[in-house]
């Protein structure tokens, strides 16, 4: 595939050997562990001779190699607001800079109702970074720099438009792995909007659950291999045909099929920022990549359950119903005579008391069940 989409740089990496690597070079002399203690002074062993450790932390400050030419940093207050947008700047401008046409046309530009449009030129001003839950040192059963610890980033599906320029894709959400766990421990973790479907009309009878999906198939595809999930009964192989079909394109290059609960991540050779598949549902398409291998740190979560840990996910806002301009929505209705815009968003509430009468549908309208296109963390 890399002649098709050739990388723009970096190297393939086994993320097993990553592990192996960096957790040799890790190892000290004479140090069988690492410290559990933030206490420096306590790690050194100098907690009852301060005045030892005062003239150690003094010969290594930055201090020392300050010259008066040194452009002063202004000190952090974390009580400052860095942003006022009544004011429209973080801090006080002096009265002559007022006077340069490039100032006054940051502020009026801070101050602007499109303000929002400046705002997403920010790669990840949207995103949502979520803290993990306080640790029950009782379930601790992992260990510090013993495992690699990756972050995978998917993407909305979207449909590709050719020679479009202008289109961006549009992140959904970020998982952190451990290198020790199987791919297929991945799958079940990964929001799509399309689990909640097949959406059917249900204007008679809104009440009723959706009818169950018939195809619940997928493959992970990285690097050259399709990672497929044999686990539920009826699956599908969705790699056969494209293997069969790859094999009559010369640019391809050769393909591989194996199974996701086989396979850790620990065995994965993946190029970081390379664009990888995620496919289910038969269509359903999520392009992801690795983002980030690294070994685990104290400060992340120890607990092994945690993971695969939902870190990130985008901040789009939720759309909200078009009544009471409050509550998330839940149904979508079309071709009703008794709404402004077609089609019009309702939350449960809404949706119900304008279009029902003791249980009864009023006049004719069309209604689909609604689902959002990112997770919803509380």
């Amino acid at each position: 595939m890399e002649k098709v989409y050739p990388p723009k740089g970096g190297e393939k990496v086994k993320i097993g050997d990553f592990k192996k690597e960096f957790s040799q070079a890790l190892i000290l002399d004479g140090i069988t562990k690492f410290p559990e203690s933030d206490d420096l002074a306590k790690v050194m062993g100098l907690e009852y001779d301060p005045e030892a450790f005062r003239e150690l932390e003094a010969s290594i400050s930055l201090n020392q190699v300050r010259t008066e030419r040194d452009i002063l940093v202004e000190p952090y207050d974390p009580t400052k607001t860095f942003y006022n947008r009544s004011i429209g700047v973080s801090m006080e401008i002096p009265t002559d800079a007022l006077k340069l046409e490039t100032i006054r046309d940051r502020i009026e530009t801070y101050q602007n109702s499109n303000f929002r449009i400046h705002e997403r030129k920010s790669r990840h001003f949207r995103n949502q970074t979520l803290a993990a839950k306080e640790v029950d040192k009782s379930k601790v059963d992992l260990i510090p720099f013993q495992e690699s610890l990756i972050s995978l980033r998917f993407y909305q599906p979207f449909e590709y438009v050719p020679d479009n320029l202008h289109f961006n894709i549009s992140f959904c959400q970020e998982y952190w792995v451990l290198g020790t766990q199987k791919i297929s421990a991945l799958r079940d973790k990964i929001f799509c909007s399309a689990t909640y479907g097949p959406f059917p009309e249900v204007s008679e009878h809104p009440d009723v659950e959706p009818p169950p999906l018939e195809d619940n198939s997928a493959f992970f595809f990285i690097t050259d291999t399709f990672y497929n999930d044999h686990s539920r009964p009826g699956a599908k192989d969705y790699s056969s045909p494209i293997l069969e079909w790859a094999k009559t394109v010369d640019d391809i290059g050769e393909m591989k099929a194996a199974s996701m609960e086989d396979a850790t991540f620990d065995d994965l050779i993946v190029r970081l920022g390379y664009p990888q598949v995620y496919q289910h549902y038969g269509n359903c398409e999520h392009i992801f990549v690795f983002s980030d291998i690294r070994l685990l740190h104290p400060s992340d979560s120890l607990i092994r359950a945690d993971y695969p840990f939902l870190k990130t996910i985008s901040n789009n806002r939720c759309h909200i119903c078009f009544i009471c301009g409050v509550n998330q929505v839940k149904f979508v209705v079309r071709g009703s005579e008794r709404q402004i815009a077609d089609p019009t968003f309702y939350c449960q509430t809404c949706f119900d008391t304008y279009h029902y009468r003791d249980g009864q549908k009023i006049g004719k309208f069309k209604a689909y069940r609604f689902a959002e296109s990112r997770p919803y963390v509380p």
